[in-house]
């Protein structure tokens, strides 16, 4: 059952890749030994330092930046946030400070 689930993974991975605008490819990755390639942790991790990063990544935000963002963007993006501390929270101190 794993296996034909790692080859499903496989797979659908394979068609994401057919995608690429220029070239896609699994990084590390031996097709032909995959899902019992124990080896590709070691490649993929030697593949990944190789890749040139198209964009610099994007700073560390807080997490009271991030619920803000989704209380801001609600409906937007297919995102539940289900805590306490969440967007309700937010909406609520925005209507007691009478800010959007």
């Amino acid at each position: 059952m794993v296996r034909q689930a790692a080859y499903q993974r496989l797979e659908r991975g394979g068609e994401l890749l057919g995608r690429a605008r220029r070239h896609g490819a699994f990084a590390g990755v031996d097709e032909k030994l995959f899902p019992r390639d124990f080896a590709v942790f070691g490649r993929y991790h030697d593949a990944v330092r190789q890749i040139q990063a198209r964009r610099p990544l994007p700073e560390s935000t807080t997490l009271e930046h991030f619920e803000r963002f989704i209380a801001d963007n609600e409906g937007r993006f297919p995102v539940v946030w289900k805590t306490k501390a969440g967007p309700a929270r937010i909406k609520r101190e925005r209507a007691e400070a009478g800010t959007r």
